[in-house]
Parts: structure tokens; C-alpha cells; sequence
């Protein structure tokens, strides 16, 4: 046997270890059935944050609550850095302190989720790198999941030009690292029907 043969060997082994790990996962989980596959799980101010693939949302603290059928969502992002020169008079006032005690952003970050039971407004005043990268995963994970045909009969309503912006987007946030091969080929798919 080849190293390639043991190589394809060891892929394929591998794939069907995550394809039943993902299994697994899918029948542990009660709500699988109403909401499908788990697009995106992440933490975003503080709260977990779970999008499936038959358009639901689980939201809670600790433990993620009851699924709710999304709605729509977005975010905003308020943040920028601050100017040199309001940092260098920050710092005159405040003898330095500012730089050991404030971080170089300032503004906030707000993702918003309306679902069919409430609207979910979920903030953080002082974001970080990790956090804005969340918040962009969970809106293109909740935006694709809104625009994916929700049934084999469906038919996405947007022209050819417009799905090609979406994928090239997707692509976008994929090569910045936001999304995982694995979530972006899942969005890829719900955007042109194929899943």
C-alpha cells in the first residue's frame, strides 16, 4: 500500500468518525427533528447563540432555551479605534492610566434576533477581536439560514446576480477566518438549494 492509499485510507476513516460523531450528537439532541442540523454555535455578550438549519434559534445563558422560529436578524457595529491624538490627550489627563486601563476601541457591538416569540437584543459595550468575529459567524449564519429554501419544493426568489453576492460574501467571511470550511459549505448549500 502506498502513502497515498494510506492516506485516502486515513481520510476516509476520519470523515466517517465526525460523519458518526455528528450522528451521535443529532440524536442526543430533542430538538433535532423540529430543528434540524446546528449551522452555528457561538457566544456573543455574554449569551450562547445556536442557528439551525430548518430556520430556528436557540438563545440562553448557560444552557440554550427553547427553540424559536427566526425571524430575522442583524448587526451593528459601532466600534473604531480611537484617534491618536484623543489617546495622547487621554493620557495627559489621566497621567497614563488610560493605557493600562481602557482598551484602544471604543463603541459598541449589537446583534439583534427577532424570532416569532420575542426580539433578542444582545450587546457589549466593549468589544474585542473575538467578539466581533462572532457576531459576523452568527448574522451570515442566521442570514443564509433566513434565505435558504426551507423545503425540497422551494425555489430561492432572488436573481442570479444577487445569490452570486451572497456566496461571495459567504467566501469573504470564510477566507477571513470567520467561518469554518465546514459552515461555509453548509451555508453554501442551503443558499443554492442543494441541502
Amino acid at each position: 500500500m502506498g502513502i497515498r492509499d494510506r492516506w485516502n485510507k486515513a481520510r476516509e476513516e476520519f470523515e466517517a468518525q465526525e460523519q458518526e460523531k455528528k450522528a451521535q450528537k443529532a440524536s442526543e439532541d430533542p430538538y433535532h427533528e423540529q430543528c434540524g442540523d446546528l449551522v452555528v454555535e457561538d457566544t456573543f455578550a455574554a449569551k450562547r447563540v445556536a442557528i439551525y438549519q430548518n430556520g430556528y434559534v436557540r438563545i440562553g445563558t448557560f444552557k440554550l432555551g427553547a427553540p424559536e422560529k427566526l425571524m430575522g436578524i442583524s448587526a451593528s457595529d459601532g466600534s473604531s479605534n480611537k484617534t491618536g491624538v484623543g489617546r495622547g490627550a487621554a493620557a495627559v489627563a489621566t497621567g497614563g492610566l488610560n493605557y493600562l486601563l481602557f482598551e484602544s476601541k471604543r463603541g459598541d457591538l449589537y446583534l439583534t434576533i427577532i424570532t416569532d416569540k420575542k426580539t433578542h437584543a444582545l450587546h457589549t459595550p466593549v468589544p474585542d477581536d473575538s467578539e466581533v468575529r462572532s457576531m459576523m459567524k452568527l448574522e451570515a449564519a442566521g442570514s443564509a439560514v433566513l434565505k435558504a429554501p426551507t423545503s425540497s419544493g422551494d425555489v430561492p426568489s432572488r436573481d442570479s446576480g444577487s445569490l452570486a453576492e451572497e456566496i461571495s460574501n459567504l467566501k469573504t467571511l470564510h477566507d477571513q477566518g470567520v467561518l469554518s470550511d465546514e459552515e461555509f459549505n453548509l451555508a453554501k448549500a442551503k443558499l443554492l438549494g442543494s441541502s
